[in-house]
């Protein structure tokens, strides 16, 4: 089947991706959580019984489809799980990806801010993304340079003025990339945390306008390409570079290249989405 072909077949399944997020709106403070490793972070630590239930929901829809074809890189695992996704092409170029709650700290804590994440990349660049929020009943689609969302993404509240913000979670730009914060900080702008500046999270400070841009440092596998496809279809600049072995940067992020590591599966190396007068 061609690639135009599975991204329709995703499309098609877009009630399936929100059914998956209401039933996780549903069982929202009615479910037990749960260590599945020790890291020191809650956000790779926590897995909730809704993962797994809106993982599972995913699975068994997708795993009926041509999209078996590709190579899966789904979050969560237990056994079922892990029995679905023997049906997935270990081989292929095509990489789906999902990630049933992004944000599990935050829906553990009952905030609004998780979402469900879906993905597809050909090894080079994004070709899908889906993203929805289940407590705000808004979603966004990236297909390729293409956009489309639900309507205007809710505003966070109680937050600051992040117009000049570049937002992060994953990596620590002053030390990896040093120049690029010294010439952005020449310009007036200024690298934030986005857990420590707002109870959103970092993509939902992007996504909703609040911030002027996003890093990330070895995105992981299961969502985050996210704001690297936004970036894309907005036409915002968007500047990456992988890691070498020696962990110098050079080139441009490889999607084809995926390393294993304390926090999961990731991409070596880092992207930025930078304001447009950039």
């Amino acid at each position: 089947m061609s690639t135009s072909q599975l991204l329709e077949q995703l499309q098609a399944h877009e009630e399936v991706f929100r059914a998956a997020g209401d039933l996780a709106r549903d069982l929202q403070g009615h479910v037990a959580s749960h260590l599945k490793s020790n890291t020191g972070n809650l956000e790779t630590d926590l897995v909730t019984d809704a993962d797994l239930a809106v993982q599972r929901m995913i699975l068994k829809a997708l795993v009926r489809t041509p999209l078996v074809s590709c190579r899966l890189l789904a979050e969560e695992s237990n056994p079922e799980l892990a029995t679905l996704k023997t049906d997935f092409s270990p081989d292929s170029h095509l990489v789906l990806s999902l990630d049933p709650i992004d944000g599990t700290r935050r829906y553990c804590e009952g905030e609004p801010y998780y979402s469900v994440i879906v993905g597809l990349h050909d090894g080079a660049r994004p070709l899908y993304t889906y993203l929805y929020y289940p407590a705000f009943s808004w979603w966004i689609r990236l297909v390729e340079d293409r956009l489309a969302t639900s309507g205007p993404l809710p505003g966070a509240e109680r937050l600051p003025d992040l117009s000049r913000s570049i937002v992060y979670t994953a990596g620590h730009p002053e030390q990896e990339v040093p120049e690029r914060v010294a010439a952005l900080q020449e310009r007036g702008y200024r690298f934030d945390h986005g857990e420590k500046v707002a109870p959103c999270g970092s993509k939902f400070l992007l996504l909703s306008g609040q911030s002027a841009g996003y890093y990330s440092a070895n995105p992981n596998a299961y969502d985050g390409l996210l704001a690297w496809h936004y970036g894309l279809a907005r036409k915002l600049p968007v500047e990456s570079a992988g890691r070498a072995p020696d962990q110098t940067f050079s080139g441009a992020l490889d999607l084809s290249r995926i390393e294993s590591g304390r926090w999961g599966a990731h991409y070596p190396g880092y992207y930025i989405v930078l304001p447009p007068e950039v």
